[in-house]
């Protein structure tokens, strides 16, 4: 994966129709830099300062982006091009892009591969998420700033940062995704749901056949085992369904293992083993953010299902979540059975896809054309049901 060292700098100021200079911050001036080379200190050391200044979700964070980029993104060739915005003042705002071949087409994307549940820029408090003007005006820089290629994508947008609205919110080719996320309220109220109930009687029919045991993982020296576990059991659930696990793929469980070696010192990341006997019969891995769990792994022993193992875990890890003050319950992307139940709400996610050039015209088109398949399929949900089990799905 060939990196460029350089950073490509210029300034903008706002026109407006009548050719007069607008007011953005600080009289519109602006300079976007342009970061080819991820390992870049000054990159980062800007990106910390946005972290702790500004608005993001966890998979901007530099902790996930960072190692994401060395190790997924080295080895699907993606091409770095990470915009920094800023004004008199500071950094203004942030862009993680890569560009990477799809199939016949270029595209450039967030860094996600496939592993975020949210794609956001990095924004400053101090940037008016709700005006549209200044907010467009930025976008339209950013695009001009980026390398050539036949699209532009970028999906998983969430609409909100807590009470702060995504600016992205409101660019015009935004539209919502047929997918979400669901959050629940840290509450001990919680436990009386009828769920958690199920989670109870479960772990208490667990404990009346063997020792039974759940714990956060903090030992580092752990972690790799652990994760060997994880791994097997999700394969062995995943092709039994004819089912894509997304840890299979390339760098993917490396990236994870390393992320709970290092999260697990700091408190960043989570490991929640549920032990039956001495033997791990649930994992769940999670990340934590701003006083928000989000998860991202889960796995548990089919030969154990009677017991719900991962009910029994997830239920002990919400309630590690209340000792630990966190707020939120992210249980992650995806629209499994076993999230509905847990009760909360669903947060819906947006997606921004601009074709560049003729074959991404052709591109797009064929996308908003399985994209309005998948919509329609939601007015029949027997029939996509069924075509969910046929296509199958990472989980």
């Amino acid at each position: 994966m060939h990196f460029l060292t350089d950073v490509v700098s210029f300034r903008a100021n706002l026109v407006d129709g009548g050719g007069k200079t607008t007011a953005g911050p600080v009289a519109g001036w602006r300079e976007i830099s342009v970061y080819r080379d991820f390992n870049d200190p000054v990159l980062w050391d800007i990106w910390r300062q946005l972290e702790e200044q500004g608005r993001s979700t966890v998979f901007q964070s530099a902790a996930f982006l960072r190692p994401l980029l060395d190790g997924v993104g080295r080895l699907a060739q993606a091409e770095c091009h990470i915009l920094v915005v800023t004004d008199r003042e500071g950094p203004l705002a942030a862009f993680p892009f890569v560009r990477r071949r799809k199939g016949a087409i270029s595209v450039l994307e967030f860094a996600d591969f496939g592993l975020s549940d949210y794609c956001a820029p990095l924004v400053a408090n101090r940037l008016d998420s709700d005006d549209h003007t200044l907010w467009c005006a930025i976008w339209r820089e950013v695009v001009d700033s980026l390398p050539k290629a036949d699209a532009l994508l970028i999906e998983k947008v969430p609409g909100h940062f807590g009470d702060r609205t995504n600016p992205m919110m409101l660019l015009p080719r935004v539209r919502p995704m047929q997918t979400a996320t669901r959050q629940v309220a840290v509450d001990p109220l919680w436990f009386k749901t009828s769920v958690a109930k199920e989670a109870a009687y479960q772990r208490r029919k667990m404990e009346r056949a063997g020792r039974t045991e759940f714990e956060i993982v903090r030992d580092a020296s752990q972690i790799d085992a652990l994760m060997a576990v994880m791994r097997e059991m999700r394969r062995r659930r995943f092709q039994a369904r004819g089912i894509h696990d997304s840890l299979e793929a390339p760098g993917v469980f490396e990236f994870y293992s390393g992320l709970l070696r290092r999260g697990c010192r700091d408190g960043s990341s989570v490991l929640g083993v549920l032990r039956f006997d001495g033997e791990p019969v649930a994992l769940s891995a999670g990340l934590v953010h701003l006083r928000r769990f989000n998860g991202v792994l889960t796995a548990m022993d089919e030969d154990m299902r009677t017991f719900s193992p991962g009910l029994v875990s997830m239920a002990a890890l919400f309630e590690w979540c209340i000792e630990q003050k966190i707020e939120t319950y992210d249980l992650g992307l995806g629209e499994q059975h076993y999230k509905s139940r847990f009760g909360g709400e669903e947060t819906m996610l947006f997606d921004l896809a601009q074709a560049k050039s003729l074959k991404g015209f052709w591109w797009k088109i064929r996308r908003d054309a399985k994209a309005f398949a998948r919509s329609t399929l939601t007015s029949y949900p027997t029939l996509a049901a069924r075509v969910s089990r046929l296509r199958g799905k990472s989980g």
